[in-house]
């Protein structure tokens, strides 16, 4: 399959995650070899002129065909952990029924607290993540001191 660069840059990245080193540069108007994809469709991996081999973000490329029908081309790349523990950085937290501060309060965390995170809202200003009693709720993300950039975060829908 073929596809080319919609993104006026785009970077080639060793392995499919914005993790990855950067080992090249496309631009836009740009063909490549479609080679594969990452077991979610994020990633391609491409041919380059050279003959390279590399992955970018599927989004900034326009496939001859469509993304799910090209095979699945990573190997042992491990899957983000399922959850995170982030931690509380103000001295109250209030934790809300959805992401976003129209949403009730439904309970409250103290600084220092450490929190099970299960994902981001799709703007990644919110986390929702698991309480000490057993519910779940969603905090503010920039209250939560976390150690993964959170474009690594799984998705959620509230």
């Amino acid at each position: 399959a073929n596809g080319y660069v919609t993104a006026s840059q785009l970077n080639v990245r060793s392995g499919p995650g914005f993790h990855q080193p950067v080992i090249g540069t496309l631009w836009r108007g740009e063909h490549v070899t479609l080679l594969g994809r990452d077991s979610r469709s994020q990633w391609l991996q491409v041919r380059l002129s050279n003959y390279a081999k590399g992955w970018v973000a599927a989004r900034y490329v326009n496939s001859s065909v469509p993304v799910w029908q090209l095979p699945i081309t990573e190997v042992g790349i491990p899957e983000p952990p399922a959850n995170y523990t982030g931690y509380v950085t103000t001295p109250t937290l209030n934790v809300r029924s959805g992401p976003g501060f129209n949403f009730w309060i439904v309970d409250r965390l103290g600084q220092g607290q450490s929190v099970t995170v299960y994902g981001r809202d799709v703007s990644g200003r919110w986390y929702k993540v698991g309480l000490p009693n057993g519910a779940s709720g969603w905090v503010a993300a920039r209250y939560v001191r976390i150690d993964v950039p959170v474009y690594e975060m799984k998705t959620l829908e509230s």
